[in-house]
């Protein structure tokens, strides 16, 4: 699903398009668990538009519990080593490498 009026700045931009679980995620039976999201980049920056849209799909289960975000790219793009950097939120942004926080 393409979600028009929403950039998605990475890998050189564009529209922000959901797969079919992103479009619903709270219809899968992964709508019963808590839910959060870790991205490599920054996700188009703080108060984005894609921001905006992926909280308030992780938010319709009733199971994200922050809609605040932490890491590195928390505030803008600064992918880095998360050594030293808070995670505190269940949204984090600028995280690199393939691997979640422990």
């Amino acid at each position: 699903l393409v979600m028009p009026g929403v950039e998605d700045t990475a890998y050189g931009g564009g529209t922000l398009t959901l797969s079919p679980v992103g479009q619903s995620f709270n219809e899968t039976f992964c709508g019963l668990c808590y839910v959060g999201l870790v991205s490599a980049g920054d996700a188009s920056g703080a108060d984005s538009q894609e921001r905006k849209e992926l909280q308030a799909r992780l938010s319709q289960s009733g199971r994200l519990v922050s809609t605040k975000w932490s890491g590195p790219s928390k505030h803008g793009e600064s992918r880095k080593n998360c050594e030293g950097y808070p995670i505190d939120s269940p949204l984090v942004a600028g995280w690199p490498g393939g691997e979640g926080p422990p």
